[in-house]
C-alpha cells in the first residue's frame, strides 16, 4: 500500500496505490484520512485531486470494517470544505465507485469502466452509492447498474469532463474557481419523481423471487434517496449491509467468490512467466477437438487442426462449422465476424507444423494406445517449450507424459462438458511440469475466460466424481420412490440450473453410462448394486433422442443433440412407466423399502453426499482446497451460486445434519470422517479454507 502528496501549485495530488486491484482496505482508507486531513489543513492548498496508481482506480472490495469506514471515509471527502476532485481510471467498481461519488467533481479517462458487482457477493454499496448516484443519474441508471452487478461506461451526468486523459483533465478543471459541491446537494437525477418511481416499480417487479436478500435491499434504499432525507438514507444503506451480510446467501456468495480466487493460486505456477500465444494446434478426429478450436478461434488465436484420418478431419471441420452457423442463426454471432475468425484457421495443418506453434492440445479419442502414440510424435516435433496440453478425464496423463518425454512442457487441460462452453477446466500438473508451463495453461485458461481448479492426475478428476455421486444418489431415490418430476422440481426449487433427471435424458443415459465406465476403466472403483441406468440402457430407455428414458419425449421433441438445454415452450414431461416398472423391480430385488421423506429432504440429501463426496476428496488429496469442491459443483454440475458449493452449504446447513440426511437413504454409505473431527473441534471446511489463506 503506498499513497503519495504532490503538491502542484494550489493543488494537491494524492495518489494511492494498493495492488493488485487498489482495493479500498483498512489500511488505504486510513492512509487516505490522514492524507485528506493534511491536505484540507495545508493553507496553500484550494483543490484536492484524487487519483489511482496502476490500470484500474479502484476494483477491489473488502469487507472488513474497521475505523475509518468505506462510510466514514466518503462522509470525510463529501463534507470536505475544500474541493475534491476524482480521476477515474480503468475499473471503478463496488467501494471505489463509492468513494468516487463522495467527491464533487469527476474525470476520467479512455476506457473506463464502472459497476457496483456487490450484489454477486449478496451485498448493497456500503459507502453512500445507493444515495449519491440516484442524485446524479437517476433511479433507473442506478437500478440497473447496482443489481446487474455488470460493469459499463460511465452513464451521463457521471462525469464532468469526460476527457481522454483524466488528470489533464482534473488539473484543468483545478485551474479553475471551484466551489465544494457535495453530492448530497445534487437534485439533477430526482428532476422526475414520477419516471424514478415507475423505475423503482419495474425493478422490483424484476426480482420477485430472488433468494438474494440485497436486492430487495438496494431498491428500497434507492427508492429512499427519492423519498427521504440523505442522512436518513445513509443509514439505511448502513443497516441494509449489516443486515445482509448476516445472510447465509451473502456468506456462501464472499466464500466461493473467495475460492475462485484462490483457484488460480497455483503453487506450481509461483514464479513462472506464460509466454506469448498467438498459434496454436488442435489435435484430433473428434466432436471435441471442434469444439476446442471454436474456444480458441473466439479468444482470437490461430489455429491450426492437426489429423491424419481425412473422416476424421472432416468430423472436426463439420462441427466447428456447424456450431458457427447456429450462432449465426440465433443470433449472437454476425456472419462476417464468424467469416473473420474462420479466416484464423488451417484445417489441413500436418504434424511437421508442430515446430511452428506456441501450444499443442491434443484430444483425440479415448484410447491409451492410441493416444501415447500421438503424443510420443507430439514430443518429437513440438518446439523446445511449447506449452503441451492433453484434453479428457479418463486416460491419465503420466502415460501420456512418459510417451512425450517432455515433462517440463506438458499439463492436462480439460474443459469438463461441451468444448466451447464448458465453464470449468481441470488442471492438472505432473510433478515434473515447471512453473512455466504452469503459468502458460493458466494464462490460457483465462483468455478462454473460464474458471480453473488444479485435479490431479486420477481418472474422473473432480467434476467427473461429483457428478457420478450425484447421478447415483438420484438413481437410489428413484429406486425408493421417488418420482423423477419430483426430484427435478425440488432441485431446481434448490436452486440448480437445470433439472437432474431431464438432463440425464437430453445427454443420453447411454453416453452417461459410457463415459462413467471409460473412466471406470481407468481404475475407478464402481458400485453395481445402484444400477438403475443400466437398466434403463439394457432396456433401450435412453432418454431424449429414442424417445423415452425416465421420461416420456413426443416425437418432435426427440432426437436433439445431447447435453441440448431445454426447447423453449416446452411444456412438463410425462414420466415413462416402463421405467417406473423397472424401478419398482430393482427395489423388490435389492429388498430396498419406499422412502417416505418430508417436503426438501431430496434436496437435502444430494447436497450432503455431494458434501460427503468432496470431504472423501479433502482426505485423499485429490483436491488442493476444500472451496475446489464448490468451485467444481458450482460451475461444472449447476450447483446453485448463491449457496455457495456443497462444502460451504454443509458449514450453513450444519455438519451434524449430513450423516442423518445420507442415513435416509439407508445404502450404507460410508460418511467421511472428516465430518466427526470438524464438528468435534468446532470447525467447519469454511475454517479450513481460511487456514490455507
Amino acid at each position: 500500500m503506498r499513497i503519495e502528496t504532490a503538491i502542484d501549485g494550489d493543488v494537491a495530488v494524492i495518489t494511492f496505490a494498493n495492488p493488485p486491484l487498489n482495493a479500498l482496505d483498512g489500511a488505504l482508507r486510513a492512509g487516505l484520512a490522514q492524507a485528506m486531513t493534511q491536505a484540507i489543513a495545508n493553507g496553500d492548498v484550494r483543490v484536492v485531486v484524487l487519483a489511482a496508481s496502476g490500470p484500474d482506480f479502484c476494483a477491489g472490495t473488502t469487507a472488513e470494517q474497521t475505523s475509518p469506514t468505506l462510510a466514514e471515509l466518503c462522509e470525510m471527502i463529501e463534507t470536505s470544505r475544500k474541493p475534491v476532485i476524482a480521476v477515474l481510471t480503468g475499473a471503478v467498481l463496488g467501494d471505489g465507485l463509492d468513494l468516487a461519488l463522495a467527491c464533487h467533481y469527476r474525470t476520467a479517462s479512455v476506457g473506463v469502466r464502472v459497476g457496483m458487482p456487490g450484489v454477486r457477493l449478496g451485498l448493497p454499496p456500503s459507502g453512500g452509492a445507493t444515495q449519491r448516484l440516484p442524485r446524479l443519474v437517476g433511479g433507473a441508471a442506478t437500478l440497473s447498474l447496482s443489481l446487474d452487478g455488470q460493469a459499463v461506461p460511465p452513464m451521463n451526468g457521471l462525469l464532468d469532463d469526460p476527457a481522454a486523459d483524466g488528470i489533464e483533465a482534473a488539473m484543468r478543471l483545478a485551474t479553475q474557481p471551484l466551489s465544494r459541491r457535495p453530492t448530497a446537494n445534487r437534485i439533477e437525477g430526482l428532476a422526475d419523481p414520477a419516471g424514478y418511481m415507475t423505475a423503482v416499480k419495474k425493478a422490483r417487479a424484476s426480482i420477485e423471487g430472488s433468494p438474494l436478500l440485497a436486492s430487495e435491499k438496494i431498491v428500497t434504499c434507492v427508492e429512499g434517496a427519492m423519498l427521504l432525507p440523505m442522512t436518513t438514507g445513509l443509514e439505511m444503506e448502513r443497516a441494509a449491509y449489516a443486515d445482509c451480510a448476516a445472510t447465509p446467501a451473502s456468506r456462501a456468495l464472499r466464500h466461493l467468490a473467495r475460492a475462485e480466487a484462490q483457484a488460480w493460486q497455483v503453487p506450481q505456477a509461483a514464479g513462472g512467466r506464460a509466454g506469448a500465444l498467438a498459434r496454436i494446434a488442435i489435435l484430433g478426429g473428434t466432436d471435441r477437438a471442434g469444439e476446442l478450436a471454436l474456444s480458441c478461434l473466439d479468444a482470437g488465436l490461430e489455429v491450426l487442426l492437426i489429423e491424419l484420418d481425412p473422416a476424421g478431419q472432416a468430423a472436426v471441420l463439420e462441427r466447428l462449422l456447424s456450431l458457427y452457423d447456429d450462432a449465426v442463426a440465433r443470433g449472437t454471432l454476425g456472419a462476417e465476424e464468424r467469416d473473420r475468425r474462420l479466416m484464423r484457421i488451417v484445417p489441413d495443418a500436418a504434424f511437421d507444423d508442430l515446430s511452428e506453434v506456441d501450444a499443442v492440445w491434443e484430444a483425440g479419442a479415448d484410447s491409451p494406445e492410441v493416444r501415447s502414440e500421438t503424443w510420443a510424435a507430439i514430443g518429437l516435433l513440438a518446439r523446445p517449450g511449447a506449452l503441451l496440453l492433453a484434453d479428457g478425464d479418463t486416460v491419465p496423463l503420466a502415460p501420456l507424459v512418459t510417451a512425450a518425454g517432455r515433462a517440463g512442457d506438458m499439463a492436462g487441460l480439460h474443459v469438463v462438458g461441451p468444448g466451447h462452453t464448458g465453464a470449468l477446466v481441470e488442471l492438472v500438473l505432473s510433478k515434473d511440469a515447471t512453473p512455466d508451463t504452469a503459468a502458460a495453461a493458466l494464462a490460457l485458461v483465462r483468455r478462454l475466460g473460464r474458471r480453473v481448479i488444479l485435479a490431479q492426475d486420477r481418472p474422473g478428476r473432480v467434476a467427473h466424481a461429483l457428478s457420478e455421486v450425484l447421478e447415483r444418489t438420484i438413481e437410489t431415490l428413484l429406486i425408493g420412490g421417488c418420482r423423477a418430476g419430483d426430484i427435478d422440481t425440488e432441485l431446481t426449487g434448490y436452486g440448480f440450473r437445470m433439472p437432474p433427471c431431464e438432463t440425464l435424458d437430453r445427454r443420453g443415459i447411454d453416453r452417461v453410462l459410457n463415459h462413467r465406465r471409460r473412466v471406470a476403466g481407468q481404475g475407478v472403483a464402481t458400485t453395481p448394486e445402484v444400477a438403475l441406468l443400466d437398466a434403463l440402457a439394457d432396456s433401450g430407455l435412453t432418454g431424449r433422442a429414442v424417445g423415452e428414458g425416465l421420461y416420456l419425449w413426443a416425437s418432435d421433441r426427440a432426437g436433439g443433440l445431447a447435453g441440448e438445454e431445454a426447447d423453449s415452450g416446452e411444456g412438463p414431461l410425462s414420466e415413462s412407466d416402463e421405467a417406473r416398472a423397472l424401478m419398482l423391480a430393482l427395489a423388490e430385488d435389492c429388498d430396498m423399502a419406499p422412502l417416505r421423506l418430508r417436503a426438501g429432504k431430496i434436496a437435502d440429501i444430494c447436497a450432503a453426499a455431494l458434501a460427503n463426496a468432496g470431504a472423501k476428496m479433502i482426505e485423499s488429496g485429490a483436491v488442493l482446497h476444500p472451496g475446489d469442491v464448490d468451485v467444481a459443483a458450482v460451475h461444472a454440475l449447476g450447483f446453485p451460486r448463491w449457496r455457495g458449493g456443497p462444502m460451504i452449504a454443509a458449514d450453513l446447513h450444519g455438519l451434524v445434519r449430513i450423516g442423518h440426511d445420507l442415513a435416509l437413504l439407508d445404502t450404507g454409505g460410508d460418511l467421511s470422517p472428516l465430518f466427526d473431527e470438524l464438528i468435534k473441534n468446532g470447525r467447519g471446511f469454511c475454517d479450513m479454507a481460511e487456514m490455507a489463506d
